[in-house]
């Protein structure tokens, strides 16, 4: 609950003033629409939970939005994990949903590093 409040200001993508990184998040993280896929993806797993559902469904839509870009993907709980750390810490725009994380490379701009609700 502390860390959903923490996060909630910045739930309608408040506090990122770069265009981009703000169409990412709505375009891609927040997205509502159904993609072609998802009926397919819950005939193969048929036994996931809602939050599996939506973390695979956030997974497929970030790997179509993101291909052929430098990007990474981690999953478990970020605020422990190291490999998440090198990120933070590297030339990288993050977007931290507490136990889902997406680090995309930045090679002409600044390290951004937004914290979000999770998904």
């Amino acid at each position: 609950m502390k860390e959903w409040l923490s996060r909630w200001w910045q739930n309608k993508g408040f506090g990122i003033e770069s265009k981009t990184d703000y169409a990412f998040l709505m375009d891609v993280i927040k997205e509502e629409n159904l993609y072609y896929a998802y009926d397919e993806m819950e005939r193969q797993h048929p036994e996931d939970s809602d939050r599996e559902r939506r973390k695979r469904e956030l997974r497929y839509r970030v790997e179509n939005a993101l291909k052929g870009k430098d990007y990474a993907i981690v999953e478990g709980r970020l605020a422990d994990s190291d490999e998440w750390q090198k990120y933070i810490e590297g030339r990288y725009i993050t977007y931290d949903m507490v136990d889902f994380g997406i680090a995309i490379r930045t090679y002409d701009r600044e390290a951004e590093h937004y914290k979000i609700l999770s998904i």
